[in-house]
């Protein structure tokens, strides 16, 4: 038998999917991004990330929900501000209405960011 899901999760993909990450993964957002108003049935907010477990940079899709969970985070909408900050993946969320999942994402403090800058276990 053949498993050709890593096959498929390592497509040449530039978006980040939910099927490559886990819940507790972190990203860093590496760019201050753009708001999409025509490739998508709604705006979105399209952020460049790096993948800090494989080192991959994705484009990250965000929507209203985890814009405002990263805007309570870290208390600004100027997305130059969030460059160099760390998000991580709460939880992956079926859409069963739409064949789709999603992530959950919130912002972390910047003392997680020190220590993974440091090298240090976070607590």
């Amino acid at each position: 038998m053949v498993d050709v899901e890593e096959l498929m999760i390592k497509s040449v993909s530039k978006w980040l999917k939910a099927g490559e990450v886990n819940a507790g993964e972190k990203l860093q957002i590496i760019g201050s991004g753009k708001i999409d108003k025509e490739r998508f049935n709604r705006p979105y907010l399209i952020l460049p990330v790096l993948l800090l477990r494989t080192g991959e940079e994705k484009l990250l899709r965000l929507g209203p929900r985890n814009i405002a969970r990263l805007v309570q985070s870290w208390g600004t909408t100027e997305t130059s501000e969030w460059v160099g900050r760390i998000v991580e993946v709460v939880s992956i969320k079926d859409y069963p209405k739409f064949n789709r999942k999603g992530l959950i994402l919130r912002g972390l403090p910047e003392t997680h960011q020190l220590n993974l800058q440091l090298g240090k276990k976070e607590s």
